[in-house]
């Protein structure tokens, strides 16, 4: 395998570290075995649907890339209620991770569906809140915000612009995430240097606050790749425990994201759940990535998800009123990773209007100072990662 440069490169092995020994905190790390199912390669099947849309996602668009799968996933799974026909069974075609993998990370998640006062819904799970589209439709941009930032604690306080509202807006399907963990093995934040150096993808640097710890951690490498994971702790809470996954490419990070594809992912983390902890030198920058709100409708186009955007689109489920079409599905995160804690929140929401008024879709050592590539969930199971990243820089 080729060697990192050095200058390009901080994390790595100190010194004759080998050992599998715990580490000297009194948290104790997840079990070293991995799971059976990561025997066999065949035994686990990625979640691919969330590779797909990273890959979609880190190709389609310039500098940080934040995607959370989990709240993709469960907003077309809530889509699916309403959906019948050739609609549900497009949606049931995309390769979903499951979901009924227990994890120890404290996830809280939310659904709601915003209808609009004089449409008649039929009963779903979701729960029903009326929005004046009609009347006011800034209104029900106001109410369908306020409705994001109370489920993500403030992390994401809007979704929907007023101009993405109009009275033509006959239902809105949304679903927030938001986590909140902390680290088994904090980070001193006498360690941070507070003046680092992130190497952009141009070969210009910035400032960046660079934290570092030297201490226990899974770590492996392949061909082109080191990664580490960082766990958090679990205070007993039964489940997988979660982890952030750190990869550094050898060369072009956003080349090797644009390919990374399921069997790919799926190596470096059955790497990282078969090693056993040994030191390693972590250098990680402090995040604070907030992606804006973003649409997710070009990469649903162009993995299949044609039919619920089209005049053809059948949500009969949802009502037999006024036939409903997507009009468009969107998604904002924030993550912020420090020396103590990661916290993490995202809103997906599908607005969904009168199907003869839509317009025809159109496809369209491990030193973290440079781009890399991240991910927030379990490391030895096929539900899908609650956060996928793309870190090209400050």
């Amino acid at each position: 395998m080729r060697t990192l440069r050095r200058a390009a490169v901080c994390l790595g092995l100190l010194a004759g570290a080998c050992s599998g020994a715990p580490s000297a905190e009194p948290a104790s790390d997840p079990p070293y075995e991995a799971d059976p199912a990561l025997a066999a390669d065949a035994a686990l099947e990625e979640d691919r649907f969330a590779l797909d849309m990273f890959r979609e996602l880190v190709g389609a668009r310039e500098g940080n890339v934040v995607f959370s799968p989990a709240s993709a996933e469960a907003l077309l799974r809530l889509l699916r209620e309403g959906a019948a026909g050739e609609t549900r069974a497009q949606i049931d075609a995309l390769p979903f991770g499951r979901r009924d993998v227990p994890s120890a990370m404290r996830v809280e998640s939310a659904e709601a569906l915003f209808a609009a006062e004089d449409l008649a819904l039929k009963p779903v799970g979701a729960l029903v809140r009326r929005a004046p589209f009609s009347a006011s439709p800034a209104r029900a941009a106001e109410e369908i915000n306020a409705w994001c930032s109370e489920k993500t604690r403030g992390l994401v306080p809007s979704l929907v612009d007023p101009q993405d509202v109009t009275k033509d807006t006959r239902l809105i399907a949304l679903n927030a995430v938001y986590l909140r963990e902390t680290w088994l093995r904090p980070f001193d934040r006498a360690d941070t240097e507070s003046e680092g150096r992130f190497r952009r993808e141009d070969g210009t640097t910035a400032a960046a606050p660079l934290m570092r710890r030297t201490d226990n951690f899974r770590y492996a490498e392949g061909e082109g790749w080191k990664a580490v994971a960082l766990f958090y702790r679990t205070d007993g809470r039964p489940g997988e425990p979660g982890c952030f996954i750190g990869i550094l490419p050898e060369g072009d990070a956003r080349a090797f994201a644009r390919e990374l594809t399921p069997g790919r992912y799926g190596a470096i983390r059955r790497a990282l759940a078969a090693a056993r902890p040994r030191k390693v030198d972590v250098t990680l920058p402090k995040m604070d990535v907030d992606s804006a709100s973003f649409s997710l409708k070009p990469a649903l186009l162009r993995l299949g998800l044609e039919l619920p955007f089209s005049l053809g689109a059948d949500f009969s489920g949802f009502t037999d009123g006024d036939p409903l079409i997507l009009g468009d599905v969107r998604q904002r995160c924030r993550v912020i990773v420090s020396e103590k804690e990661t916290v993490a929140a995202a809103v997906t929401g599908a607005v969904m209007m009168r199907a003869a008024l839509a317009p025809e879709a159109r496809p369209k050592k491990i030193r973290f100072d440079r781009p890399f590539l991240w991910s927030i969930g379990g490391l030895t199971t096929d539900a899908p990662p609650f956060f996928l990243g793309f870190f090209a820089g400050p």
